[in-house]
Order: C-alpha cells, then sequence, then structure tokens
C-alpha cells in the first residue's frame, strides 16, 4: 500500500516532470520567436494552475488518510474538527426551528460518530 508521504511526493515529483517540459519546450524546438515569446507567456498560467492541482490532490490525498484513521472526536485537532463542522453543519444551518431541530440531531450523530472530514478546501478562490 502507498503511504501519504509516497502518494504526495507522486504528485510533486509528476508536477515536477510537467514544469519542466514547460520550462524548456520553447529551447527545444525550432518554433519562430513569436511561437517562443506565446508559449513562455501561456506557461506561466500552466505552471499555476499545476500548483493548484498540487494543492488540491494534497489536501485530498490528506483528508483520504485522516479519514482511513476512523478517528474519533477527542483524536482530532480542533482546526481540522472545525472545518469538518463548518463544512458538512454549519454552512447549512436554517432559520427554520423544526430545521435547526434535525441539524442539532444530525450534529450530535456525528459528534457520537468516527468523523468524516469532506474534502471541500476552505476558500473563495479557484481551487474547488
Amino acid at each position: 500500500m502507498t503511504t501519504l508521504q509516497e502518494k504526495i511526493q507522486n504528485a510533486i515529483d509528476w508536477r515536477i516532470k510537467e514544469i519542466s517540459i514547460l520550462k524548456t519546450a520553447p529551447l527545444h524546438s525550432d518554433f519562430s520567436e513569436e511561437q517562443k515569446q506565446v508559449l513562455k507567456r501561456h506557461s506561466i498560467p500552466a505552471m499555476y494552475s499545476l500548483w493548484e492541482g498540487f494543492i488540491k490532490d494534497s489536501f485530498d490525498i490528506y483528508i483520504d488518510y485522516l479519514n482511513s484513521l476512523k478517528l474519533g472526536i477527542d483524536e482530532i485537532h480542533p482546526k481540522i474538527l472545525t472545518h469538518a463542522v463548518d463544512m458538512k453543519h454549519l454552512k447549512t444551518i436554517s432559520t427554520d426551528f423544526e430545521k435547526r431541530i434535525d441539524f442539532v440531531y444530525d450534529f450530535w450523530q456525528y459528534l457520537k460518530s468516527d468523523i468524516v472530514l469532506p474534502k471541500e478546501l476552505p476558500t473563495e478562490s479557484n481551487i474547488n
């Protein structure tokens, strides 16, 4: 079985290879100067996209690992637990009292069981 560290290292290695290709493509080809400039200019957003993908993939790998441990509430750092509660419960709180009763019941059940962390990133950026 692949370890957490190996999975993240594989994600890093793949991206380094991709970035290396982006950086060297204009040097190894018979492109015109204009074509080389276009390649260079579009390499920046591509590199950003590779980095953004790494953040998302690493987060998913880490959350999968934590979820595989089947941790209880007392075994999770409060910041990670806060993220999980925020993503799963606090985003959907209703003003309707009956729905709040359902929320309290669901939340209580959530706290009594093994915690399953969501893979949503808490950001308003374009990382999804």
